[in-house]
């Protein structure tokens, strides 16, 4: 009977307790709700490869960083305009080579002064310097294969002095930053790849 009285005396209190509490106001505190997280702005990942014809479709900001594929067409078109920036020297007809870490451009070069048309071969990697691209030249042949002509031999020179004229000390300069195409970006990288340079850029 008495642990009957005793444990019915303890549940009374129990509820008068927490009668009292509701009654002051006096409740479990709560945990202040976190504050979200802004979300950020989404931007284009750099392993996202564009080609050159979409850059018109995008909506860029300042400070995206994105990938260009360059073609082979394109680089052999550049090629192209700078060769026709040095006096009696064109190109009759090239076509370039893109292995992982290399560039081989062959071209069949026409020298006015001689009337000669020669085969030249360049293999080298493009680097970029300031926003800027340049290729730099790690070997050059002048002839086809193991067979050189004697007009070869004599033309080496002339073809060496070309290079020479048209090269600073990063290397021939490339003005792919100057095409219509990517006059709004910054240049930050370029790697090769098979059949293929890519180019990192960032929206100025």
């Amino acid at each position: 009977m008495i642990r009957r009285l005793t444990t019915f005396l303890l549940l009374a209190c129990l509820v008068i307790v927490i009668s009292g509490c509701s009654l002051l106001g006096i409740s479990k505190p709560t945990e202040p709700t976190p504050t979200p997280s802004p979300t950020p702005r989404p931007t284009i990942p750099p392993e996202q490869i564009l080609e050159l014809e979409e850059l018109d479709d995008k909506n860029f900001e300042s400070g995206d960083v994105f990938t260009i594929r360059v073609t082979e067409d394109y680089v052999i078109q550049n090629a192209q305009d700078l060769a026709k920036s040095y006096e009696g020297i064109t190109l009759a007809g090239s076509q370039i080579e893109l292995e992982p870490d290399l560039i081989r451009l062959i071209a069949q070069v026409a020298i006015e002064d001689v009337d000669a048309t020669i085969q030249v071969t360049l293999e080298g990697m493009p680097q970029i310097v300031d926003g800027m691209v340049y290729f730099q030249i790690q070997d050059l042949q002048v002839g086809e294969g193991g067979s050189r002509s004697l007009t070869d031999v004599l033309l080496e020179k002339t073809i060496e002095e070309a290079l020479e004229d048209i090269s600073t000390e990063d290397g021939i300069h490339l003005p792919l930053e100057e095409a219509d195409e990517l006059a709004a970006f910054e240049l930050t990288d370029v790697r090769v790849n098979e059949g293929e340079i890519l180019l990192t850029c960032k929206v100025r």
